[in-house]
């Protein structure tokens, strides 16, 4: 498709970024194009955790969005926007996360409004999720969620994520 070879073209712009597509409706095509068709390879895949021998493997690519996976991002979106998280420049999300609200039933997304949605959180999320694969050249995480006010490092995404991997 068109956009998934935006996709692929702007992640290699950027040096072969970390993207995390949503494998969710048109997504999974989207994840199925950059993987097999365009051979992007910088792509989040889900973990799991092996209960034998703790191991962690890598499962499909890109982030399924259902209603059992929706309340982890939710975490780290209340995690990772604290006074310690981090540093939201943008005024379009700022306005977006103001309408973000609990809908009832266990469900979460923009409030009832004309013109109103949850795009931009639903991406921010995905970025602080996909934070933990952005690692340095000495494999350590290039973003921590908090500090411990020690100049250590405190909890890390990678942590964090991998206490949520089945």
């Amino acid at each position: 498709s068109v956009f998934s070879k935006m996709a692929d073209w702007i992640g290699r712009y950027y040096n072969n970024a970390f993207m995390v597509p949503e494998r969710s409706g048109i997504g999974v095509g989207v994840c199925q194009d950059l993987s097999e068709d365009l051979k992007y390879q910088n792509l989040y895949k889900k973990p799991k955790k092996n209960s034998y021998n703790k191991d962690v493997k890598y499962g499909e690519v890109g982030f399924n969005m259902t209603s059992a996976s929706k309340p982890m991002l939710n975490k780290l979106l209340i995690d990772g926007t604290t006074v310690d998280g981090w540093n939201i420049k943008s005024v379009r999300l700022i306005k977006e996360l103001m309408i973000y609200v609990n809908l009832g039933n266990g469900r979460t997304g923009a409030e009832n409004g004309k013109g109103n949605n949850d795009d931009l959180v639903i991406a921010y999320m995905l970025a602080i999720l996909g934070a933990g694969g952005a690692v340095l050249v000495d494999s350590e995480p290039l973003v921590p969620i908090r500090d411990a006010g020690n100049g250590a490092s405190g909890v890390t995404m990678n942590q964090t994520l991998t206490k949520y991997a089945d």
